[in-house]
């Protein structure tokens, strides 16, 4: 076997191996999905994929679900860094 013949058999198998890995993810996240809907479908009477899913709380408060496992994000110090960095550069633009 040449060089040639040798590293076009490597690409293809490269190929396959990525292919492979793809349709494996694939698989797993379509088995995750039609598993979620049929548990919200059982449990909440709701017909819907959230395996993931964000939602606001308050005015700086989001609630992020992960599997029904709540995280939850303040973002009011985002804001206050944002509304100080916004006015630093105003200030060393010269505008307002």
């Amino acid at each position: 076997m040449g060089r040639v013949e040798r590293f076009r058999e490597i690409r293809i198998s490269r190929r396959k191996f990525r292919l492979s890995f793809l349709f494996f993810f694939l698989l797993v996240i379509t088995g995750l999905c039609v598993v979620d809907y049929s548990v919200n479908s059982i449990m909440k009477n709701e017909y819907s994929v959230e395996f993931v899913s964000l939602e606001r709380e308050g005015s700086s408060l989001y609630s992020l679900n992960i599997f029904d496992h709540k995280i939850y994000i303040n973002t009011e110090y985002v804001e206050k860094d944002f509304r100080r960095i916004k006015s630093a550069i105003n200030s060393i633009l010269g505008l307002k």
